[in-house]
């Protein structure tokens, strides 16, 4: 059995364009793919991974405290995070 992980785009000034992205893997593949995904989620808090909140900091990937200061850990944890994903 294959497993698939799927990623959507879409922008309303795009006229309407979607672009739907896939990796397909077998199940031991995709065990090893979690096993490195899964610790980026999980110290983020996210159920998810949307790269358009991740780069520029936005929802479940902020990197500012609430004064608007960027919080170190959270710089470094992001640094680390953009390198490591598969």
């Amino acid at each position: 059995m294959l497993k698939a992980y799927l990623d959507r785009g879409a922008k309303a000034q795009g006229g309407g364009l979607m672009c739907v992205a896939a990796a397909l893997f077998d199940s031991w593949h995709y065990d090893l793919f979690l096993h490195r995904w899964q610790p980026i989620l999980d110290g983020w808090a996210a159920k998810a991974f949307h790269a358009t909140d991740f780069y520029p900091g936005g929802g479940k990937f902020k990197r500012k405290r609430s004064d608007g200061s960027l919080d170190p850990e959270l710089v470094a944890r992001y640094e680390r995070d953009s390198h490591e994903i598969p």
